[in-house]
Order: structure tokens, then C-alpha cells, then sequence
């Protein structure tokens, strides 16, 4: 048996980490027990009905890590996996924050694989989906749905090299004019909004009528601000929002995006949404 403990970095990082570890379990039949409890709260079961094995086996991991990253054997049966994805190796198993990867022919492999664990060990709860479903609605509207961090979630030439440096407003403004000339383009009804500082969305209420515009309410940073830092920080809110943020985007007709572990997400959360990136951050890693 394998125990998947969350360690201190972001939501979407750890969260793919528990599909990268069900893979594992698909593939070679060893139990993963996940464990994201902080303060004596199972910080998953606030957005996800799932089941863990009960221990009464021998551990013979205990992690937070990725599969790849683990140190652990990689048998013969989870080679197959692997060897469905041939760029796997090339980016030597972690590769979610990677622009290439999208680019990869292989990657829809991927996002199906993937999508198949996740619908068959997780599930999200209906009180969660009931909250998120008050926000969108795209039963008879095209949505589309964007998804941007602060500048310094961007890396130049490679993950966790250097970080963008750019003046605040006018990233902020640049990619919301990208946003709106896309968005009357392609004839979209409405749009979903998912960034976590409140100048972007500021920003977009200048180009796009209110009215069209819908994102989830709550704190949001400013500027550079990372996650972590806002006033009032509570960790449990923040998966909340997150998870509410990931599944309404879900729920979109389109998304543009950069490359994160979020997007990642999104893109195995439903791996038929059609997604394309800012320009400007299309060659970025994520973080």
C-alpha cells in the first residue's frame, strides 16, 4: 500500500499528484490511501466524495511526491502506461507546468488516461456542484472561460528558472484585450473569469459588458500577490475556491489559458473542453 500525503505547495500541484499515484494504482493494483488532512480536516472530502482502502497492509510508501519522483519501483505494468505516452520520459515525469507539452501529439493519450481515473476515484460532491451550479449555467449559452495568474507564476526557459518581471497594469490590460477580441470574435455569450488577483477582472469589466461577465466572489489578491498572502488567508477557503474556480471552467465551451497545474487539471477534468493560450504566455512555464 501506498499513503499520499498533500505537503505545502499549491492545490493544483498535489491534486495531480493523486491522479499521477490512481494511474499508478490502475495500472499495477496497489492500493493508494490519500491523506490531505490539515488541522483534523480531510481538506478533499470538502469538494470530492471518494473512498481510501482501510490500512491493514503493509505501507510500503509513505509520500507526498510524484510517482516519478519517488524513488519507488515502477514495475512492469505501470511500463505500459508509460509507454502509451511517449514524451513521459522525455520530460522526465513532471512536465504539468511545461508549454511544449501541449503541443505534444501524445498529450490527448494523456488527458483520456487521466480522465478515466479521475471519474473512477473521484467525484465531485453535490453539495459542492449545487453552490458552484448558482454561478454557471452554459445549458443554453456559449461560454467562455479564462484562466490567469499573477506575473509570478511564469517562468522564463524553464520551471522555477526566472520569473516574469512586468509592470502590473499592463499585463493585466494586455490580456484583457486579448480576452475581449477573442471573445466577440467567436460570438461567445458570456464569459467565466478565474483569476486570483482583482485587477484582471477590474480590467475585463472595461472591455466587456457586466452583464456578460461571471466569476466566483470572494478575496482576491492584488497585483503580484500569491495566494498564500492575502489577508484573512484560511486555507479551507481557499481549496473552496479553487475547486469552484476549476469545476465551473469545466463547464465552459472554451477556455484560454497558460500553462499551471490547474489548467492541467482542467484539461483531465474534461478532456473534450477545447483551450488555447494568451499569446504572450504561450512559451512560459507555469508554476
Amino acid at each position: 500500500m501506498i499513503v499520499l500525503k498533500k505537503d505545502e505547495n499549491g492545490i493544483f500541484s498535489n491534486f495531480l499528484r493523486i491522479i499521477d499515484w490512481y494511474c499508478y494504482q490502475e495500472y499495477t493494483g496497489e492500493k493508494v490511501f490519500i491523506d490531505w488532512h490539515f488541522n483534523n480536516i480531510d481538506l478533499l472530502n470538502l469538494v470530492f466524495d471518494y473512498s481510501n482502502p482501510v490500512i491493514n497492509e503493509k505501507i510500503n510508501l509513505n509520500t507526498n511526491n510524484w510517482v516519478n519522483y519517488s524513488n519507488y519501483r515502477l514495475n512492469e505494468k505501470y511500463q505500459n502506461f508509460i509507454d502509451k505516452i511517449p514524451f513521459y520520459n522525455k520530460y522526465n515525469g513532471y512536465f504539468y507546468t511545461t508549454p511544449e507539452i501541449y503541443r505534444e501529439k501524445d498529450f490527448e493519450i494523456l488527458r483520456n488516461e487521466w480522465n478515466l481515473v479521475f471519474n473512477k476515484n473521484l467525484k465531485f460532491k453535490k453539495s459542492f456542484i449545487d453552490s458552484s451550479k448558482k454561478i454557471i449555467d452554459n445549458s443554453n449559452k456559449k461560454i467562455l472561460g479564462v484562466h490567469l495568474r499573477s506575473p509570478q507564476h511564469y517562468c522564463i526557459g524553464k520551471h522555477n528558472g526566472p520569473q516574469l518581471r512586468v509592470e502590473n497594469s499592463n499585463f493585466y490590460s494586455e490580456n484583457a484585450k486579448f480576452v475581449r477580441d477573442y471573445f466577440e470574435n467567436n460570438n461567445f455569450d458570456e464569459i467565466y473569469i478565474a483569476c486570483d488577483i482583482s485587477e484582471f477582472i477590474e480590467k475585463i469589466e472595461l472591455y466587456i459588458p457586466k452583464h456578460k461577465i461571471i466569476y466566483h466572489d470572494y478575496q482576491r489578491g492584488v497585483g503580484n500577490m500569491d495566494w498564500r498572502d492575502k489577508p484573512n488567508f484560511c486555507y479551507n477557503e481557499e481549496i473552496v475556491n479553487c475547486f469552484t474556480d476549476v469545476y465551473n471552467l469545466t463547464m465552459c465551451d472554451e477556455l484560454i489559458m497558460s500553462t499551471s497545474n490547474m489548467v492541467f487539471g482542467i484539461l483531465i477534468i474534461n478532456n473534450k473542453i477545447k483551450y488555447n493560450f494568451f499569446p504572450s504566455l504561450e512559451n512560459l512555464h507555469g508554476m
